[in-house]
């Protein structure tokens, strides 16, 4: 995902945009067990239609295990060179999750058709049509423990379920289903 940024200000500045948000890595890739706050400081370019409009992209992606964007501030300068700062409203905000769903299929049959709903009581849910037993990621879960997936055979038979998944913001998570061999038969 990306988050597009944008500001207002004179013409012919130089704009920043800092993002802090909390990450489940460390410098070095780590997984930790509780999500660290982070910075990053992105450059935002000026508008060529609009000289005094300025716009950057943060990516948000779950290579970097953001878990949540804490505050996003703009900076400058002023005509007298003094640093000028404002915080954008709206802040902090979770990000969603993901879940990676890989398959079991010992007897090779094929998946093209069938069906995996992922659902949470509480928010809804994603469905996802299969074309192989490929592993597949769905994206833009809110975090939640308490999902439930159906995993339903192009006939319309029950072929897996599972309760309690976890989906946690920033990260993917990985489920394996079970396609049954006697779905063949």
């Amino acid at each position: 995902s990306k988050l597009a940024i944008g500001a207002v200000t004179s013409p012919g500045r130089q704009v920043h945009a800092t993002i802090t948000y909390k990450t489940w890595f460390d410098d070095n890739g780590a997984r930790l067990t509780t999500p660290r706050t982070t910075s990053e400081t992105i450059k935002l370019l000026v508008d060529s239609s609009e000289p005094s409009h300025y716009a950057g992209e943060f990516i948000v992606n779950a290579d970097k295990g953001i878990s949540e964007i804490v505050s996003i501030k703009g900076s400058t300068k002023n005509g007298s060179g003094e640093d000028i700062e404002e915080e954008a409203k709206g802040y902090p905000i979770k990000v969603t999750g993901s879940l990676k769903l890989s398959f079991e299929n010992p007897g090779h049959i094929d998946p093209n058709g069938a069906q995996v709903a992922i659902v949470s009581k509480r928010f809804g849910g994603k469905n996802t049509v299969l074309s192989s037993d490929v592993p597949v990621v769905v994206e833009g879960l809110l975090p939640d423990s308490e999902y439930g997936i159906g995993f339903i055979s192009p006939k319309s038979n029950t072929w897996d379920q599972k309760e309690h998944v976890a989906v946690q913001s920033g990260l993917i998570n990985e489920v394996t289903l079970a396609i049954p061999v006697s779905a063949m038969f």
